[in-house]
């Protein structure tokens, strides 16, 4: 019983071929692109690639330095007292 349990092991531990279907590299330089997704980004999409030049403008998040806090009011001594 142990040798069939070891068999069916053994057996599920194959890999499969290719399920996708995508071609072997035949030469250096040529190079199968069939499992990268084309880029079509949406025209109306903020994040599509635009041609030219790379535009620097105000940053999303500028630092803003915080106000300095008032200093603590300070204790007057009464007339009177030393």
């Amino acid at each position: 019983m142990e040798h069939n349990e070891l068999t069916v092991t053994i057996k599920s531990r194959k890999l499969q071929g290719n399920v996708y279907g995508a071609r072997r590299i035949d030469d250096a330089g040529r190079i199968n692109l069939e499992d990268y997704r084309p880029i079509d980004p949406v025209p109306s999409s903020k994040a599509s690639v635009k041609p030219g030049p790379i535009q620097h403008g105000t940053p999303l998040m500028p630092y803003i330095p915080k106000q300095p806090s008032p200093p603590p009011p300070t204790r007057s001594n009464p007339i009177g007292f030393p």
